[in-house]
């Protein structure tokens, strides 16, 4: 039995080295600026209408810094939020917390959409904002009227 398999293609020493190039630049300087991945529109939990006015952050606690050695100290957690996923505050609405865990109403209303991010403080350094998440309060909406007669 004969088995016809296509042509290999002619590959160029200047493609191979422009793949490799490109490969090289992306790994030097990232594939995507801090500032293109923050601006990328998070999808929103949405809270139940007339539902409570809070949110409830939970996150992944770290175990090793960004060149891989392990946490050695002490890690405490910072909470920023805003009212877009590019107006996050300058201040964190809180500081300080040593649980991957927090339940906040900040900037909590009806039809009105939070965006939080989280930080994490090691040896007084503390870390670029973790990716924005948020969290969407629907308009309230009124009971439909009872007792209707017809005479």
């Amino acid at each position: 039995m004969t088995r016809n398999f296509p042509p290999r293609a002619n590959i160029d020493f200047m493609s191979v080295f422009f793949c490799a190039f490109t490969l090289v630049l992306l790994l030097l300087f990232g594939i995507a600026s801090a500032a293109t991945v923050k601006a990328a529109t998070p999808v929103c939990t949405v809270g139940a209408a007339g539902g409570a006015l809070s949110s409830t952050l939970t996150w992944a606690e770290t175990t090793t810094n960004l060149d891989g050695t392990p946490v050695a100290g002490t890690i405490t957690y910072n909470v920023y939020e805003g009212s877009s996923a590019t107006a996050l505050g300058a201040t964190p609405i809180v500081t300080g917390l040593t649980s991957p865990t927090y339940i906040t109403t900040a900037g909590a209303a009806a039809n009105s959409t939070v965006y939080f991010a989280v930080t994490e403080v090691e040896a007084g350094t503390e870390s670029a904002q973790s990716l924005v998440a948020c969290k969407t309060f629907p308009a309230e909406v009124p009971g439909a009227p009872a007792s209707l007669v017809v005479k």
